[in-house]
């Protein structure tokens, strides 16, 4: 029946458009952050299960360095959207394929959480708006992933820096406070 691919094609499109809203009221609307303490081998396991398809679809292998024991005092569902929101933008740097290697460290009262790719890197020119809500390159984004990503490190006592160079990759440090002494008050 041809009105079975017309009905699915609008069910994509209102599955979209669901995901649009609701990003734009998550960023609108921030719910406070409720910290605790978190392992962030944990964090970056259950973020990384869930782009597995994905990563598995775009030929990207996978690698992390995560130290046991090493937490953070966070808000532990907020900073997982976080982490799937920058392997995700990974992921669809790399089309070709390539590299996402996530790792973590300590660093003055942090931890610093790192996520690399292999992949297109991001021009000059965009570097600069990368964290402001409705920026966007992809056609199919709605542009509040990073600022999303930017307002949940602010909220959690932390932040977010990148580095890039086109044709050679990309990667974001996310620092979280390791313990209440070191959370900054936002």
């Amino acid at each position: 029946d041809p009105r079975k691919a017309h009905i699915l094609k609008v069910i994509g499109e209102v599955r979209t458009l669901n995901r649009v809203i609701s990003e734009f009221l998550e960023f609108a609307r921030p719910v406070p952050a409720a910290p605790e303490r978190v392992e962030v081998a944990n964090l970056v396991q259950e973020a990384s299960f869930l782009l597995a398809p994905e990563m598995a679809a775009n030929k990207v292998t996978y690698q992390e360095d995560l130290p046991a024991g090493i937490g953070v005092f966070t808000d532990r569902g907020q900073v997982k959207r976080a982490l799937v929101n920058l392997m995700k933008n990974a992921v669809q740097a790399m089309p070709g394929g390539g590299t996402l290697r996530v790792s973590a460290g300590r660093r003055e009262g942090q931890v610093v959480l790192s996520v690399m790719d292999t992949g297109t890197g991001i021009s000059g020119q965009h570097m600069e708006r990368l964290f402001e809500p409705f920026f966007t390159t992809r056609e199919q984004g709605s542009g509040l992933g990073l600022a999303m990503v930017k307002q949940i490190a602010e909220q959690n006592g932390g932040q977010v820096r990148v580095e890039s160079q086109e044709g050679r990759g990309t990667t974001f440090w996310l620092g979280l406070p390791e313990d209440l002494l070191h959370r900054r008050h936002v």
